[in-house]
């Protein structure tokens, strides 16, 4: 039996796949049902009733019995269904084991189609018998996805992965969207209101391109070339021979899943490389190469028997386009900051709301929210199985409603920017993983070094001309104190009111210190570029930087003889 594959379940699992869209429907509109029924029972009746020991206990048998009934509910569907699954999975951070640890198997281990059914759709694909094009095929397939099976095979003496999209896969895909559509419209009518257009939008997407094994071959090969120079990366070779819409061969990579590696065990333990590897290389997607695997669950990500991080099943990409990344580096860098309304302003350009929403207002949320976040990170040890208690939704009731505001209302004027769905489900399933390998850290403590150096440590040209010294010198020159750069991003947002009787006074001192500052910075850096083309003989930049610095110094010292301190 193979590694990957579960054959104890029983083939009935298949039934409901060859069901029309009525019948499937109703199989997902009344499980729906049911079991919000049951859970609006213990929340708002027995919660209240029962003694507290009791709760935990009675909590965890519904959750466990709602994951057993999940997965067989998403096996006898298929599709989608799956997809939505392996989501599931790596929700490690909020959702309890319990209820997720059914799902594990979805990953990779679903039950397979018989070899006779893919046969078919190789036939179909190439007009060719598969066993005369791999000789050496293994007929247990090395894994069960969600649209496709993979099987092991020899090309030559190259071992070698044959992914094939299941047969009628497509039309299935389709009733599943449908059925998607409905419930979200549903959601949007009687619970809240959402962009659930948008996001059914993006779903699809995503899904259908899962349909072109073509595009997935052109994706691998896309993302190699981007890391070309990184060489702790590795993404399995195309055999362009051999590949179509529904057919893809790649070399075979030697390892295990992420999710295999070694745990960290303890708190303050050394990092897992394996997620260090992971969070630096979506840095690198994000920020500099602007196009992303969008579906990194364990079962996608191979660490090798020498130390590096491979990535398989490119069927879920997104590419990021310059104004999600400069405002996501904005909101990001004004978050860590504290810089509030830097991050409604780089929400604003994303696209999450428009020009007209109280700005205001949306910053006292954000901030509130950021700070919240602190808080609990910094007060959280351990973040697996995170409770909804921990979370505290309470709270963020009472300050809604402190600033005259609802959940309804931030939802009605929020938007689903483009590419959102995407960037947010991939953060899900990396933080998922973090969970699991390194449940001491979250993914602030993986991720922000190489925010720093990557994102929005871009260097210039005069950066690259520069010494270390040279750049220490200017970087300390910049410096000013924290709440001086907050009143300066204030007043230059228009946003400052100055309440002092002697407004026009203290408005010329800023004006006189300003120039100063300016005639201080440009003398020193004069004085160091002149040096610095001096030291190459070249005299004439060394001359005019020199001029330069003589200029800024006399305008320095007529500046404060005229405007001595005395004056103020």
């Amino acid at each position: 039996m193979n590694q990957f594959i579960d054959n104890t379940l029983s083939t009935e699992v298949f039934s409901y796949r060859n069901k029309g869209y009525f019948a499937r429907f109703l199989l997902v509109y009344s499980f729906v049902l049911k079991r919000s029924a049951t859970l609006l029972w213990h929340y708002k009746i027995m919660k209240r009733v029962l003694p507290a020991e009791k709760i935990q206990a009675r909590e965890e048998e519904i959750y466990s019995k709602l994951g057993r009934e999940c997965k067989e509910l998403f096996l006898n569907l298929g599709g989608v269904y799956i997809k939505l699954g392996q989501f599931l999975s790596n929700m490690g951070h909020i959702l309890p084991d319990y209820f997720i640890s059914a799902f594990k198997d979805l990953q990779d281990r679903i039950p397979p189609h018989s070899f006779e059914e893919i046969k078919l759709r190789f036939y179909k694909e190439t007009d060719q018998n598969i066993e005369d094009v791999f000789p050496e095929i293994s007929k247990t397939p090395l894994a069960a996805a969600s649209t496709a099976q993979v099987y092991m095979a020899k090309l030559g003496e190259e071992k070698v992965v044959i992914k094939i999209l299941y047969p009628g896969i497509e039309k299935l895909v389709e009733k599943d969207l449908r059925t998607v559509l409905f419930v979200m419209k549903r959601i949007n009518r009687y619970l809240v209101t959402f962009d659930y257009k948008q996001i059914h939008s993006e779903i699809k997407t995503i899904i259908t391109r899962e349909m072109d094994l073509s595009e997935e071959a052109k994706s691998i090969e896309k993302m190699a070339a981007y890391f070309a120079s990184e060489s702790d990366y590795v993404f399995p070779t195309v055999y362009h021979d051999y590949t179509t819409k529904g057919i893809l061969v790649t070399k075979f990579i030697e390892g295990v899943k992420i999710s295999e590696t070694r745990s960290v065990i303890k708190r303050n333990a050394r990092k897992s490389r394996p997620l260090d590897l992971l969070v630096r290389s979506y840095i690198l997607m994000v920020f500099q190469y602007r196009f992303f695997h969008a579906d990194p669950h364990s079962g996608n990500l191979i660490y090798t028997t020498d130390g590096k991080l491979c990535f398989i099943d490119f069927g879920a990409v997104s590419e990021v386009n310059e104004i999600t990344a400069v405002s996501l580096k904005k909101i990001i860098s004004s978050a860590m900051s504290k810089d509030y309304y830097g991050v409604v302003e780089g929400m604003e350009e994303m696209g999450f709301f428009d020009k007209n929403v109280n700005k205001d207002k949306l910053e006292q949320i954000v901030k509130f929210a950021l700070e919240k976040l602190e808080r609990f990170v910094t007060n959280t040890d351990f973040f697996r199985n995170i409770s909804i208690e921990q979370l505290n939704p309470e709270e963020a009731y009472i300050f809604l409603k402190g600033i005259n505001s609802s959940l309804s209302e931030i939802l009605k004027i929020a938007r689903v920017p483009s590419n959102y769905v995407m960037l947010e489900r991939t953060l899900g399933l990396i933080m998922g993983n973090i969970a699991i390998l390194d449940p001491y850290r979250s993914v602030f403590d993986y991720a922000e070094n190489y925010f720093q150096t990557i994102a929005i440590g871009e260097t210039g040209i005069i950066d690259k001309m520069l010494s270390d010294e040279g750049k220490e010198l200017l970087t300390t020159s910049f410096l000013i104190p924290g709440e001086l750069h907050k009143a300066l991003l204030t007043l230059n947002r228009g946003r400052l009111v100055i309440q002092n009787k002697d407004v026009e006074r203290q408005t010329d001192i800023i004006y006189i210190l300003g120039h100063q500052f300016l005639y201080t910075l440009i003398g020193i850096a004069s004085v160091y570029f002149g040096n610095y083309f001096m030291g190459f003989y070249n005299l004439y930049p060394s001359l005019f930087f020199y001029s330069l610095a003589g200029v800024s110094g006399i305008s320095l010292l007529t500046s404060l003889i005229k405007n001595r301190l005395g004056k103020f």
